[in-house]
């Protein structure tokens, strides 16, 4: 897996860098929805108002000041969040960039950010050199399938982003509503998951060549027959192993955030 700095950039970039028209419908549907958001946000205030008055005017509790101070500041909460919902996500998004520029500045010993089978320098005959060859091609392909993974894994990071932004003013309606919190909740977090795996990604497409190139190909390169088709078939495994963590780094940041 050849990591360039083009694939980083695009990893670590802002959701406006990445595509400045998405972003732009993003923030106009964000905008129009923001109408629709306070309009459940009332809803919701209506219905706790009407709970409350029916309450109190029977006795049931006292109104006290902290009391209706603490519902203020939870309904201008929800209020602020429908309002500046494409912020925070931008803003989780710039956090997130920061911490995958300063993983991307430390230095790898033993490593230069690319994999690639070398060819052996031993000789082999017949079915051995079959073998090999064969084997080579298999792990130049997993290679290849895992560049083509991680950028098709930006792109659907980036594409539920924007849907995200889109769909936050009516999604976090509900956080002033004691019933339905967790669902604003549960969509921040999921968005946290979301905006975290760009510098999972970055940790992975990182170690794996460092990984690769320490324990694999100086073997491969000096290595008998043997030690050649071994170190060949590890390479494959290996290429597996990093498909499906690369497949399930999203899954691995959902469990960060309890999701």
């Amino acid at each position: 897996m050849n990591v360039n700095k083009d694939t980083i950039n695009q990893l670590l970039s802002s959701m406006k860098d990445y595509n400045l028209t998405a972003n732009a419908f993003s923030e106009d549907v964000a905008k129009a929805l923001m109408a629709v958001g306070l309009a459940i946000l009332g809803v919701v205030w209506y219905i706790e108002f009407a709970d409350l008055n029916r309450r109190f005017s029977t006795g049931a509790d006292d109104v006290k000041t902290t009391f209706w101070l603490r519902l203020a500041i939870t309904y201008l909460v929800g209020m602020a969040l429908i309002m500046l919902g494409p912020q925070i996500i931008d803003a989780l998004v710039w956090l997130n960039s920061a911490i995958g520029h300063l993983i991307n500045n430390v230095k790898l010993d033993g490593g230069h950010g690319s994999a690639n089978i070398p060819n052996i320098t031993k000789k082999a005959h017949g079915w051995e050199k079959f073998v090999i060859g064969w084997l080579q091609t298999c792990g130049n392909i997993f290679i290849w399938l895992d560049q083509i993974i991680i950028n098709l894994l930006i792109f659907l990071r980036f594409l539920t982003l924007y849907i995200m932004k889109a769909a936050i003013p009516v999604m976090v309606a509900l956080y002033a509503s004691e019933e339905f919190k967790s669902i604003s909740m549960g969509f921040f977090k999921q968005v946290a998951a979301l905006v975290i795996q760009s510098f999972l990604l970055v940790l992975i497409v990182k170690l794996y060549p460092v990984l690769i190139n320490n324990d694999i190909f100086s073997v491969v390169a000096n290595g008998d027959v043997a030690q050649n088709i071994a170190a060949m078939f590890e390479v494959i495994v290996k290429g597996v192993v990093i498909m499906v963590t690369l497949i399930g780094s999203q899954v691995m940041a959902r469990r960060w955030m309890g999701v």
